[in-house]
């Protein structure tokens, strides 16, 4: 004879539980003005609400817990007993066009984006859709004995 087990909730309200939320930047805007000197558009911001007065995240809103990318990677991780609400804004830079293009990851194990910032990565080369980055200068040789 089969037993059945019943299904037990993943999410208990009664707990209090950590959440990671991780946004890594894919595309960014480009200049509009592309011979006008390079600088990156302004960071995606992320807003992220565990209150039911606030399920539309954004500026300017409250409760919130707020973050901006840096160099195209964010992190927030927040405490949550219920839903949990995520935005992610993007401002409005008129010397840009074109289209922010995210990925948002959320768990409850642990965050799914890492950054590692390394002092020795150095910009090798790079095309309109993909950078070649080393984790070494490939313009410094070192001989070892």
């Amino acid at each position: 004879m089969e037993t059945i087990r019943e299904l037990k909730k993943r999410q208990n309200s009664a707990s209090n539980r950590t959440v990671y939320i991780t946004v890594t930047a894919c595309d960014q805007p480009a200049p509009i003005d592309p011979n006008g000197g390079f600088s990156p558009p302004p960071q995606l911001e992320i807003y992220v609400s565990v209150s039911e007065d606030n399920k539309v995240p954004g500026p300017n809103k409250s409760p919130q817990t707020t973050t901006e990318l840096d160099r195209g990677f964010g992190m927030v991780e927040v405490n949550a007993t219920s839903n949990v609400y995520i935005g992610v804004y993007g401002k409005n830079a008129t010397a840009y066009q074109g289209v922010w293009n995210a990925e948002i990851a959320v768990s409850i194990d642990a965050p799914y984006h890492y950054y590692h910032d390394n002092e020795n990565m150095a910009f090798v080369d790079s095309d309109s859709s993909s950078a070649y980055l080393s984790a070494d200068d490939p313009t410094i040789r070192t001989f070892r004995k």
